[in-house]
């Protein structure tokens, strides 16, 4: 265009020419010079005005461009790059949004999954630790931080035989991450009372289907807690071995006497009757043992289920057991003071309460002194109706009182034994307690009596009329 203004100033200069003189000439070819150079000077203003814009507009879009890039690296994929006037630019943005749009979905779905991961970790039972190579805690568990004792934060990069000081699980984490295999251990930690693990060890390769990616540099293990079941394992021996034992002494004297009168002391009127009089004391010894173990079946079977449940009057109940012991308190010149309110009524099922006032009276008068008192109580609290049995006996160690409630469990055996007793009666009174959602609990000292309370929730019913007798 330039160009163009240029030859047509030159053509006007040409024909122009053969009409002036060559001063005027000389005047018109400058005067012609300077328009071209105007020209030309215009032309190159206008172009650097539209590369200064342009300029400035690809200044602009790249500096958005950069901006947006840094925000797409912080994670914040929702932005969104807009770029106007270029369709090549308008491609670049178009492109870096949908990036962002397929980084995000992937963000997401990684953000989920570990999420439901951590979510699972959180719900497990089982102690959870992942190791790196030095044994360091990467990762774990609410349920290892309750085995260890210590928040999952303070968990975090400290040595496992920091945290849990048994050389066995070292030694064992050690052993599989050389074997690069599964391996599984019982472990026993030195605790009060001591805890029993199951260990499930596995190696994690970088390099394995839903590893990490690389050499083998994680290690999971997986602790489950089976104390409570070595504890009933424990107890379904010892159980199978009392009853055994329970069962043989008087099968054995049974045995024994009958061989005995065969042999001819049938024939000795008094030596007979005295033998029958102890087979038939040791026959009733194995009636009241299977009578018990009966009576705890039904317990153990109704657990679960709701009681057969009616008012009754606690007091009758109690004086009933009472008769039920007089015999044997008066043996031993055992007095029985009993303090309740004859109008107090309690809703449950009356013969076990009844049984389990029983069994806790005829306790507690065959480890008193003969002449001592045993004082039966009962008091109605606000959400509960405590029975009391309180002798002035022998007392039980505080070690053994964990386990007075466990079946054919016995503190002093010989004198049990001596005494008539099954070693069921006290398992029988936590039965019919937990059949009633209650519990028992009690207090002793050594030489200085026990304390046992039934402790038995009120039914609905009996709340509302404490609260109107209030």
């Amino acid at each position: 265009m330039v160009a163009g203004a240029s030859i047509l100033i030159l053509h006007s200069f040409a024909a122009s020419a053969l009409e002036h003189t060559p001063a005027e000439l000389r005047s018109l070819a400058a005067a012609a010079s300077i328009e071209v150079g105007c020209v030309w000077l215009a032309a190159l203003g206008l172009s650097a005005l539209l590369l200064r814009r342009t300029s400035e507009r690809l200044r602009l879009a790249l500096l958005d461009i950069l901006e947006t890039s840094r925000l797409f690296a912080e994670g914040r994929l929702e932005t969104s790059l807009r770029i106007e006037g270029s369709p090549l630019f308008e491609e670049v943005a178009e492109s870096m949004n949908s990036m962002a749009q397929h980084l995000k979905g992937k963000v997401d779905i990684l953000t989920r999954q570990r999420n439901e991961q951590k979510a699972i970790l959180s719900g497990m039972a089982e102690a959870v630790i992942v190791l790196n190579t030095s044994l360091e805690i990467i990762e774990c568990n609410f349920a290892a931080s309750e085995l260890t004792g210590l928040r999952q934060e303070e968990l975090q990069g400290r040595a496992l035989i920091d945290v849990i000081r048994n050389t066995e699980l070292h030694t064992f984490a050690l052993e599989t991450l050389r074997a690069s295999a599964p391996r599984e251990a019982l472990v026993t930690l030195a605790t009060a009372p001591p805890r029993h693990l199951e260990v499930h060890c596995t190696v994690l390769r970088r390099d394995s289907p839903g590893g990490l990616g690389g050499s083998t540099d994680r290690l999971v293990i997986v602790m489950h807690d089976i104390t409570k079941i070595k504890n009933l394992e424990s107890i379904r021996r010892d159980f199978v071995a009392n009853v055994s034992h329970e069962l043989k002494t008087p099968i054995t004297s049974i045995k024994g006497f009958i061989e005995t009168l065969r042999e001819g002391a049938i024939a000795d009127p008094d030596n007979a009757v005295r033998f029958l009089a102890i087979i038939a004391k040791q026959t009733q010894r194995m009636e009241a043992i299977v009578e018990d173990l009966l009576s705890l079946s039904r317990l153990e079977q109704s657990e679960g289920r709701e009681l057969e449940r009616s008012d009754f009057s606690l007091h009758e109940a109690m004086e009933s057991a009472i008769e039920v012991c007089s015999d044997r308190a008066a043996q031993r010149a055992v007095t029985i003071r009993l303090t309740c309110d004859e109008s107090g009524t309690m809703c449950g099922n009356a013969i076990l309460i009844e049984q389990a006032i029983v069994n806790l009276v005829d306790n507690a008068i065959k480890y008193s002194p003969i002449g001592a008192s045993v004082e039966v109580d009962a008091a109605v609290r606000a959400a509960s109706v405590d029975i009391t049995v309180r002798d002035h006996g022998i007392g039980i160690p505080q070690r053994e009182l964990p386990r007075i409630f466990e079946r054919f469990y016995r503190v002093d055996k010989a004198r049990s034994r001596e005494l008539g007793g099954t070693g069921l009666g006290l398992a029988i009174v936590k039965h019919i307690a937990l059949a009633h959602k209650g519990e028992v609990l009690v207090e002793s000292s050594l030489g200085f009596g026990s304390v046992f309370t039934l402790r038995l929730p009120l039914c609905l019913q009996e709340k509302q009329g404490a609260g109107n007798a209030q």
